[in-house]
């Protein structure tokens, strides 16, 4: 039977694959595609067969559309015992049929086709098998179908079968006719792909704008089939450019756009001037906005924020500003046209130069924000200057002067100041010709020095030079006109130098420029004109502008007008700010990136007597706080709330973080922006730190952090373990627990127990007992109390083992319990220790008794008296009567007995004494003799058993005629029952003697 599906795992013959993506990608204009299988991965291949009558389908969804190309992916093998083998078709048809789905299964075909197909060889191979892409591009006519099924079976030679290959797209349903329908739980792969109509192009139309049509629709000049419209390809009409001063240009729209300009529409001119004033809004330092033409706004200190504005939403926000005077006096002498420079490296304002209404100055002086101070400087020094311009270089680390006027003319010179070192070093080399009135300021951008014009004698200079790395540099730069005694300043908020203003030939500019690294752009609106003004960066991150004087500079009989206005750009444009100082031109500015202030010192005032020397400083008005956060612990499950109050301009707003990430309202966290942060219930995810960010319309201020501490719930982490020790000895338990505020309470068999004499460290986690007692074993617990509960731990007993001797051993052990022996030393092995045993070499005794150590206390005779001591060992005589006093006792003594040899008698007995003592005495060898003659006798005399018998002679024969009376005859009964006894008694006393044996005393 032939297979219907042939699955193959793993990786196969991972050497032949050939990696193709595009093999296995859908066309573009596909709007049906499940692609193929990776070969490297687990897949599988359906027969779709007419020979073998077998017919797949599956599912397909698309927004309504005309079909008119398939594409697909398969093998075309037979299957000789289920092992596809590849071939050739000869004559690859197919039948490609579209269905309606009725209730989920394939119903009657809306549209069929037999095809020859395209066939790709992918060089991808499954198993040993390559993948083969077949192509439909034309289907005739297209099949208009939105939703149903598609399948596709192979018609060819009869022993050529075509195998779908499966895809890991789709919905894992497909559909198999074989003998009957059944669902298979997998996709197949295939592509269907939309008429896709005419080729498209770009289409350029006669006001520059561009469409992708086709070329038949297309109304303009067609670009070609697939170019595109991004970016434009058509060329733009000109046109008139307005510009905020009143210049027109025709410009290119763009160009106009991206100059400040307002482009009049295509093929305007600019003669007659099409460019009318337009009002616009102004802003005002309060926040107020109103409609006016630029020089009624103008006119009346507003910023003007271009033609067209409007006021409605009021684009003006406060300055948030504030100036506060710091200091009444400075450097001596007052001067005016000095200038000054932040030196970031040090974070102190400096001062250089000026002119002193007499003549010009090259001191040097220092504002730390307190106080001024002159600096002493070792070396050489710059020649005296004023109207000279300087700033600080941050590549090189130094403050950098350049020209002014001099005491013999205008200056060229170029000098550094070290502020570490207390130091001047003049540049050599070629740089900007001697000039005054010139403006410099630090490039971010180009991380150079930028300096732009002054007046050199003969003009108003328009040049652009940058001093980098130590040299100067001029610039092939165009943009703002010829001008002297203007500023420049650097812009943090949109990393631009900012230039404003300035005199020329014919008075005062109030124009704009912005400097972004290489080239000039002008800016709209701004402040009255005006020269010899203060620009330097604030703490908001932009630049503000303050003073000058306006009006002509030269040939009037009346003096120039000074200026007390205050102007901020924000990055876009100028808003005015609060009046401060009083009226003043000359001045200088300089932003200190330390404290976030602006200093500004001096200048000249026509009202007064002279220089002035005052010292104000300007800040941004951002919110404050009167309450700040605290640090909070709070327990799993209970609520912790954090809590600010701040002071601000306008509504405030709030946003709390936690580790820096900004916190939702929402689930446990409620107040995330407002001024009380609530978390109920706390969760262990909750620790960390948090800070709020408080914002007015001035600025944002942010809270330190102070901590959320959540500790685990109190555990006990190792419980007191069981404690033996002995008697006068220490013994200790111990407790390991988790949690905040840990308090501990030892208890003795369910009892608190408290410091004092033996006892210490019952609040703590060890509890120590010094010389313990007999009555301090028991059960003993403790009970630990944190911030996050208490527990009390499991039971430990406290066992105490006797030791009366004090001696380090358990009386239960102790050999000799009631001496201290803690060496326990026992030379007879006797179970006695030494220092409580009468005789310690004597195994079998503890005490010397009646017969001293080494000797046994026998008693043979058991009549109470010890052998050794005993008068009469063999028999018993408690009364130890001996009339005749000689040593024997009555009851032994054979003198008194009428028997023979009394004396032999008694010395035998004598013996036989010392012998049981264990003496030695003359009589001892006598009694031995004795004892081994009547154990031969005995021996002789008894039989087998037990009774007297005769003894044989020497050759074995009964000499029982003789009647020759025995040898023991002669022996009296005494002796006899004496030698009887010897024999137990000699046993006895040659015995071993036993070890480790233990005695009672």
């Amino acid at each position: 039977m032939v297979g219907h599906v042939l699955r193959v795992m793993g990786v196969v013959l991972m050497g032949a694959v050939i990696s193709s993506s595009a093999a296995q990608e859908c066309p573009p204009g596909t709007v049906h595609g499940q692609t193929p299988h990776d070969p490297n991965a687990p897949w599988q291949v359906g027969l779709s067969e007419l020979s073998q009558e077998i017919l797949r389908y599956d599912d397909f969804f698309l927004s309504p559309a005309s079909v008119c190309d398939v594409h697909w992916w398969g093998l075309l093998a037979h299957d000789p015992g289920n092992g596809l083998q590849d071939c050739v078709d000869s004559e690859p048809v197919f039948r490609i049929a579209f269905h309606a789905d009725v209730e989920g299964h394939p119903g009657e075909a809306l549209c069929a086709y037999e095809v020859v197909p395209t066939i790709t060889h992918t060089g991808l191979l499954y198993g040993r098998n390559e993948l083969l892409y077949f192509s439909v591009d034309e289907l005739a006519p297209c099949c208009p179908v939105s939703a149903g099924w598609v399948s596709i079976m192979g018609m060819g030679d009869p022993g050529c079968w075509f195998y779908w290959m499966t895809s890991p797209e789709g919905n894992g349903l497909s559909y198999r006719e074989y003998g009957y329908p059944v669902f298979e739980e997998f996709d197949l792969s295939f592509c269907l792909t939309e008429d896709t109509g005419p080729p498209l192009g770009a289409c350029c139309a006669p006001d520059g704008s561009c469409a992708v049509t086709a070329e038949l629709e297309c109304v303009g000049v067609w670009q070609g089939p697939g170019t595109s419209c991004e970016p434009n390809p058509c060329p733009q009409p000109t046109g008139a450019c307005c510009f905020p001063a009143g210049q027109c240009q025709v410009l290119e729209e763009a160009e106009c756009l991206s100059g400040g300009g307002i482009w009049q529409g295509p093929g305007v001119p600019c003669e007659p001037d099409p460019c009318p004033p337009v009002p616009g809004a102004c802003c005002f330092p309060d926040g107020q906005c109103q409609v006016l033409l630029e020089v009624d706004c103008l006119a009346a200190y507003g910023g003007w924020r271009g033609e067209g504005t409007s006021c409605e939403p009021n684009p003006c926000a406060p300055s948030c500003l504030d100036w506060d005077q710091v200091s009444a006096t400075g450097p001596t002498p007052p001067r005016s046209a000095f200038a000054l420079a932040f030196d970031e490296r040090r974070g102190v304002t400096v001062l250089f130069g000026g002119f002193d209404g007499s003549q010009p100055r090259n001191d040097l002086w220092e504002w730390d924000g307190h106080a001024w101070t002159r600096r002493q400087v070792s070396g050489s020094v710059p020649p005296a200057r004023f109207a000279h311009a300087m700033t600080y270089d941050r590549g090189l680390g130094r403050v950098v002067v350049f020209g002014g006027m001099g005491v013999a003319g205008s200056l060229g010179d170029t000098w550094l100041w070290d502020g570490v070192a207390g130091t001047w070093t003049e540049v050599t080399g070629d740089g900007p010709a001697p000039r005054i009135g010139a403006a410099m300021a630090y490039d971010a951008a180009g991380h150079d020095v930028l300096l732009f014009g002054g007046y050199d004698g003969e003009g108003f200079r328009a040049d652009t030079w940058v001093f980098s790395s130590g040299m100067w540099i001029r610039l092939n730069a165009t943009g703002p006109r010829g001008r002297a005694y203007h500023a420049l300043a650097l812009s943090e908020v949109d990393r631009r130098v900012v230039l404003f203003g300035g005199a020329w030939e014919e008075g005062t500019l109030g124009d704009t420029w912005l400097w972004n690294g290489s080239a000039w752009q002008p800016a709209a609106g701004g402040p009255a004109p005006r020269a010899s003004h203060g620009l330097a960066g604030d703490a908001r991150g932009g630049v503000v502008l303050f003073g000058g004087e306006a009006g002509e500079l030269s040939g009037g009989a009346a003096y120039p007008a000074m200026l007390d206005d205050l102007w901020y750009w924000d990055g876009s444009a100028w808003q005015p700010g609060p009046r401060g100082p009083g009226a003043r031109a000359a001045v200088g500015m300089a932003f200190d990136g330390v404290r976030k202030v602006t200093v500004l010192h001096g200048g000249y005032d026509a009202g007064a007597l002279g220089p002035l020397s005052d010292t104000w400083e300007l800040d941004a008005a951002a919110p404050e706080f009167a309450l700040l956060p605290k640090p909070r612990t709070a327990c799993l499950g209970d609520r912790a709330v954090f809590t600010v109050q701040a002071t601000g301009s306008g509504p405030l707003t709030y946003q709390w973080y936690r580790n820096g990430q900004p916190l939702v309202s929402g689930g446990n966290i409620a107040g995330a922006t407002a001024a009380a942060l609530r978390i109920d219930p706390v969760l262990a995810g909750d620790a960390g730190e948090y800070h709020v960010k408080v914002a007015d319309v001035c600025g944002v201020v942010a809270s330190p952090k102070v901590a959320l501490t959540v500790p685990a719930a109190t555990q006990i982490t190792r419980p007191p373990a069981d404690a033996t020790t002995l008697e006068g000895r220490g013994a200790r338990f111990t407790v390991t627990a988790l949690g905040a505020d840990l308090q501990y309470v030892w208890l003795k068999d369910g009892q608190p127990l408290s410091d004092g004499g033996r006892i210490a460290g019952t609040a703590t986690r060890v509890l120590s007992i010094a010389d313990a007692r007999l009555a301090d074993a028991g059960s003993y617990t403790v009970r630990v109390t944190g911030a996050c509960g208490e527990v009390g731990s499991t039971p430990a007993t406290l066992t105490v083992r006797g030791d009366t001797d004090r001696d380090g051993v358990a009386d239960d052990e102790d050999n000799c319990p009631q001496v201290a022996n803690p060496d326990q030393r026992d030379s007879d092995d006797d179970g006695v220790g030494d220092a409580c045993d009468g005789c310690p070499a004597d195994p079998d005794k503890i005490e010397p008794g009646a017969c001293g150590c080494g000797v046994p206390d026998a008693d043979a005779d058991g009549d109470g008296v010890p052998d050794c001591v005993d008068n009469c060992p063999t028999k018993r005589n408690a009364d130890q009567l001996d009339a005749d006093d000689d040593g024997i006792g009555d009851a032994c003594d054979d003198d008194q007995s009428g028997r023979p040899e009394p004396t032999a008698d008694s010395a035998f007995i004598r013996g036989l004494i010392d012998l049981l003592r264990q003496r030695e005495s003359e009589d001892v060898d006598h009694v031995r003799q004795v004892v081994n003659d009547a154990l031969g006798l005995l021996h002789g005399l008894s039989g087998t058993d037990g009774a007297p018998t005769t003894p044989t002679d020497g050759d074995g024969q009964e000499p029982g005629q003789s009647e020759q009376p025995s040898p023991a005859a002669g022996l009296c009964p005494a002796t006899s029952a004496l030698m009887l006894s010897l024999s137990a008694l000699g046993a006895l006393g040659s015995r071993p003697r036993g070890h480790g044996r233990r005695r009672s005393s």
